[in-house]
């Protein structure tokens, strides 16, 4: 069987999701958030987000404010990103 875009997109965000749940809860709290987004900072040659940029971040996400992201308010944050680099490689962006 061929995965189709969405099972493909299902499985990415799966590990994306897992990889950020740290504690294996099956939700992500602002500190597992946090410390992704400072590791990628990091590996980007980037100023890490603050405390308030990460709270924003994460507010943002939790959407039903249960004080965790669970993995459907996730997918909406990974397809959030990847609409956002279609819309950059359509302007001409480049990545490498």
């Amino acid at each position: 069987d061929s995965l189709n875009h969405k099972d493909i997109f299902l499985k990415v965000a799966k590990a994306a999701f897992d990889d950020v749940d740290v504690d294996h809860s099956g939700e992500i709290d602002s500190n597992e958030l946090g410390k992704v987004m400072i590791k990628i900072a990091n590996q980007l040659g980037t100023i890490p987000p603050s405390k308030e940029d990460i709270k924003e971040m994460f507010d943002n996400i939790d959407t039903d404010h249960s004080g965790e992201i669970d993995f459907n308010e996730f997918q909406v944050l990974i397809k959030t990103i990847l609409i956002g680099i279609m819309l950059d490689e359509e302007d001409g962006f480049d990545y490498d």
